[in-house]
């Protein structure tokens, strides 16, 4: 197994272990001062720092169960399609995910402009004044989580399809003898046999929404005043315009520790499923 641990290891453990180190050291070019917890202080005591998490928070909050249950109504209707529909949709669902980030935050970028975005025109039909998604304090951070929901549907609709089919069929047989119409099937029969399906959606879009970078440095950079600076972007801002590292890795563990405990408070409440 070794050609396989070996760039986990080298690529994944090991960073991790260098950032745990790091954090409780101040990282200059050629030497390193062991600190203790001063990087974590100053962390805690950061303005900025603390709207990052405050932003990530929001977005977490939001999107999450947005983005879990909006796939998941749709997976509900596209499942009870014919198998070539359904081929159809997971390929139309999914092309946003092949695509690049980067690309999908250019084309956002052109359709919130202030002056001649698609949003804005459409607006602009209704007598509604410009409207500068991405540079106003009380709008910015809105928009950001709106792109974040319209590129991120794809993975969960495909997973909530693919976990629906994989009901069993004798069960579902077994719920319409005894008279139970779609609406009580599904709620009754499928989403609790989905319980270990949804968590893991749950797991993977929080960590994802957790780390989001790309959509931020290309929409706002962080601005305007701070309004959508994520812990991440924040990181990258830390480690490589400042030089900070020490206290990059501070921010690193601290989102690691609080993306492990919501981790496991979704496993352990969703991942199992329940008969009584």
């Amino acid at each position: 197994m070794a050609p396989f641990l070996l760039p986990f290891v080298v690529f994944v453990l090991w960073p991790i272990i260098a950032a745990i180190l790091s954090s409780f050291q101040r990282v200059g070019y050629i030497s390193r001062t062991w600190v203790g917890l001063a990087n974590y202080a100053a962390v805690l005591t950061d303005n900025i720092s603390l709207q990052a998490f405050w932003n990530t928070g929001v977005l977490v909050v939001w999107v999450v169960p947005l983005e879990t249950i909006l796939s998941l109504a749709i997976a509900v209707v596209v499942v009870r399609l014919s198998r070539r529909w359904q081929s159809y949709f997971r390929v139309a669902f999914y092309v946003p995910v092949v695509a690049s980030s980067v690309i999908l935050s250019l084309i956002w970028l052109w359709l919130l402009n202030p002056v001649y975005g698609l949003f804005d025109q459409f607006l602009g039909i209704f007598g509604v004044a410009h409207v500068d998604w991405l540079g106003q304090v009380n709008t910015a951070l809105y928009a950001v989580m709106f792109v974040l929901l319209s590129t991120s549907l794809g993975i969960p609709i495909i997973v909530f399809i693919a976990g629906l089919n994989a009901v069993p069929r004798e069960v579902l047989e077994a719920a319409k003898i005894d008279g139970a119409t779609w609406p009580n099937e599904l709620r009754y029969v499928s989403l609790p046999l989905m319980r270990p399906v949804i968590g893991f959606i749950l797991v993977v879009t929080t960590i994802g929404t957790s780390q989001v970078f790309a959509v931020v440095e290309l929409l706002t950079k962080g601005g305007p005043a701070s309004s959508t600076e994520t812990v991440v972007y924040q990181i990258w801002e830390r480690a490589f315009a400042l030089n900070d590292l020490g206290f990059a890795s501070a921010l690193s563990v601290l989102l690691l520790l609080i993306t492990l405990v919501a981790a496991v408070v979704q496993v352990r409440t969703l991942g199992r499923v329940r008969y009584d």
